[in-house]
């Protein structure tokens, strides 16, 4: 046909690593603000279609593929792992299994569900989560067009020790 369009090209394994200073959770903030937090480490992936079944034109990742991101999130040895086209809670939890069986064990997780019905957004922490804020109705103005997100937004608080939590 006569498209101008591009050929999409994917790698399989994205992985952004994310190491920043966070802002410490609103209740935190005056009683901590000379608090130094220990040393951790937050990452962020797009594992692009991680589902656990074919959803219209989203494939179903291979084993191999399945095996590659979990290698290469234990590789990055995260303590907060943001994670984004994720599939289903089932999905996310034997991810999270298979983390916990190798050595990564991550048992505080929460996940977003927007308007879109097969990927999501995630988040897996070794700490507790205490506070939870989706955004899953958001949108944007671009040029004169609103466009809303289709996966929304996670918002959570962490708390890494009694003494000191952030918002991711």
């Amino acid at each position: 046909t006569g498209s101008n369009r591009r050929p999409l090209i994917r790698g399989i394994l994205t992985v952004t690593l994310a190491f920043a200073s966070f802002l410490p959770s609103r209740s935190l903030r005056a009683a901590e603000s000379t608090a130094t937090p220990p040393p951790f480490r937050v990452a962020t992936y797009n594992i692009e279609n991680y589902l656990d079944a074919p959803a219209g034109t989203r494939p179903l990742k291979t084993a191999e593929a399945r095996t590659k991101i979990r290698d290469s999130i234990l590789a990055a040895r995260p303590d907060v792992l943001a994670l984004q086209e994720m599939g289903g809670t089932n999905t996310l939890l034997e991810l999270r299994a298979s983390l916990a069986s190798a050595g990564l064990d991550l048992p505080h997780w929460e996940q977003i569900t927007g308007a879109d019905t097969n990927i999501h957004v995630a988040i897996l922490s070794r700490f507790p989560i205490t506070a939870r804020r989706p955004h899953t109705n958001e949108s944007f103005l671009l040029g004169t067009r609103r466009f809303h997100v289709s996966r929304g937004f996670a918002e959570v608080d962490l708390r890494v020790n009694p003494s000191y939590s952030f918002t991711l």
